[in-house]
């Protein structure tokens, strides 16, 4: 600060000097003030806080130069009775938010906005914005001192826990699942509220630092499978996975990933069966090892849909009779749901962020057809679910439910599935998530989501017959299809034909050339189609997998009688 000690003007030039050697300027009788550079502090703060409109002013009537807003802010220095009763009105706001305002803390920063955040009695979080919050605990008050007649004075009391340097304040909220408390960067609100009650082990709940003794084993560190969700582990095996080990092991290796590596996966399960079979009973009991970061629906915006904030803090999303079928909008908005590690977060009102993705996805429907597969498809674990005789079987289901919450079964497949058995087998890369099983279900969803010039030939070949005009050589099990004869039968658009010639060509094999032929007494444009068999073999080829033609139609069918033109002679 400056040590100049020429008085403003309009102010006594005579200085005096406070106890701390402070130079005091004497204006407009007994009333002192501090030198220009050191204006004020005991004058207006006896007088009571003062507004910068109000100090201002007040500073132009005692004709002292205009004010600087810093030199507002110096007024706030306070005397140490005030200072002992600052820290008193504290203590209040302190002992007053703890017993009504607990839990809360203000974040600088959620999605854009400045937010008040507490977790619900479920574990999930809660924001408002810091208007609503101080509408609804407006009627809270604190007391603040006295008035000039001695009175109590008051003021909110939400406005003085904002105020309060003990009130829990972030820059911003991020959702680490997996992260303990004291692995949170400072400044970052963790949405995540950790793993529900009960189901971890003592031991995983502290911190351990280099010399802790390695905790003993307990029952469920080993290879062999809990006795007490043993009903459940049974139904995931012969009736999710349909009895094939691989795929039952890649699924609990998916299903542990998801508890020991929080975060997104490039596989969704995929659940189809009729109802009854256990689809939701499966999704239902994994999702509950996630406690509120679970999150089950049955509308599709809210697994692809534009407002998606739902999605940020959560682990394990079930779509719940949802089908995404030959929407190719929505099944590439699925696909890039499964496999990208970030996606952009929309809350109404709020700019979009993007943020990292923590959550995997399992869908399941009654329908036959529920995703768009495409040939190269790699996203989806797609699971015929069928519990055969247990279909609807309600004291079954009630059975595997009361071993799963009421017998121990939901303890013991967490502890089991984050073991050091699984442990152990994803750190050496026993389980690997592009390691997919291609599942007899997966091939089906493959062949319904063909394209729709591609599905005509798939079914010609699933048939045997062509549903149109065509010409046969009985001697060799060869055809002659036209594509646009092919078209019109299956009522395709114009725009279709050209694909259309293109499938055909794919099931008349390598070589093959489009030609000109007589055919229903027109010149027409189309293929020669090798024998059923070899036609099946060459599609095969093309789809990338074997598919499982029907048995009882080895061979093209034969016309009984010539076909014939359109002058009724044969050709």
């Amino acid at each position: 600060m400056s040590t100049k000690d020429t008085a403003p003007a309009g102010a006594n030039p005579e200085i005096k000097f406070d106890q701390h050697g402070i130079p005091l300027i004497h204006v407009d009788g007994s009333m002192f003030v501090r030198h220009p550079d050191y204006i004020n502090a005991l004058p207006y703060i006896e007088r009571g806080r003062m507004t910068w409109p109000e100090f201002r002013q007040h500073m132009l009537e005692q004709g002292l130069e205009e004010p600087t807003k810093l030199q507002w802010f110096e007024t706030f220095d306070l005397t140490q009775n005030e200072i002992d009763m600052a820290m008193a009105i504290q203590q209040k706001v302190y002992e007053a938010s703890f017993n009504d305002l607990a839990g809360y803390a203000f974040i600088r920063d959620y999605a854009g906005q400045p937010r008040i955040v507490w977790r619900r009695g479920d574990g999930s979080i809660g924001n408002m914005k810091v208007h609503d919050f101080k509408t609804a605990h407006g009627e809270k008050l604190i007391e603040v001192g006295e008035d000039k007649q001695g009175l109590p004075k008051y003021r909110p009391l939400v406005d003085a826990w904002l105020e309060h340097t003990k009130t829990p304040r972030f820059e911003t909220v991020q959702f680490l699942p997996g992260r303990r408390p004291w692995e949170a960067p400072d400044g970052i609100y963790n949405l995540w509220a950790g793993w529900p009650e009960g189901l971890e082990r003592t031991r995983d709940k502290r911190p351990h630092v280099l010399g802790d003794l390695i905790p003993d084993d307990d029952e469920y560190d080993g290879e062999d499978e809990p006795a007490e969700c043993s009903l459940f582990l049974e139904h995931l095996y012969e009736h999710v996975c349909g009895g094939d080990h691989e795929v039952y092991n890649f699924t609990l290796g998916w299903m542990a990933n998801g508890l020991l590596r929080p975060g997104h996966s490039e596989v969704a399960i995929v659940m189809t069966g009729p109802s009854g079979s256990g689809k939701g009973t499966f999704a239902e009991f994994y999702g509950s090892l996630f406690g509120p970061h679970f999150l089950s629906t049955s509308k599709r915006e809210h697994v692809i849909g534009k407002f998606n904030k739902h999605l940020m803090d959560c682990q394990l999303l079930f779509g719940d009779e949802i089908d995404f079928k030959s929407n190719t909008e929505a099944n590439q908005q699925l696909r890039n749901l499964v496999t990208e590690p970030t996606m952009p977060i929309e809350a109404k009102g709020v700019d979009v962020i993007q943020a990292p993705k923590h959550f995997r996805v399992i869908i399941a429907t009654n329908e036959r057809h529920v995703v768009g597969a495409l040939h190269d498809d790699r996203r989806f674990l797609v699971l015929n679910v069928d519990a055969g005789e247990h279909n609807k079987d309600r004291p079954y289901f009630a059975a595997m439910r009361r071993h799963w919450y009421e017998q121990g079964g939901r303890v013991a497949l967490f502890r089991w599935l984050t073991g050091r058995h699984w442990r152990e087998y994803l750190d050496s890369g026993g389980w690997d998530v592009g390691q997919r099983p291609e599942t007899e279900a997966l091939q089906e969803q493959k062949e319904m989501s063909l394209p729709r010039a591609e599905m005509v030939v798939h079914n010609m070949l699933m048939g045997g017959e062509v549903p149109c005009e065509f010409e046969s050589d009985s001697d060799d099990g060869t055809v002659f299809v036209a594509a646009h004869l092919l078209a019109d039968a299956r009522r395709l658009n114009e725009k279709d034909v050209t694909p259309l010639g293109k499938a055909l060509r794919v099931a008349a094999g390598t070589g093959a050339r489009n030609i000109r032929y007589q055919v229903a007494g027109e010149r027409r444009r189309g293929y020669w189609l090798p024998p059923l068999k070899l036609a099946r073999q060459y599609w095969e080829g093309h789809l990338g997998h074997p598919v499982a033609w029907p048995d009882d139609v080895p061979t093209w069918a034969v016309e009984t009688e010539p076909m014939r033109g359109a002058d009724g002679l044969p050709f």
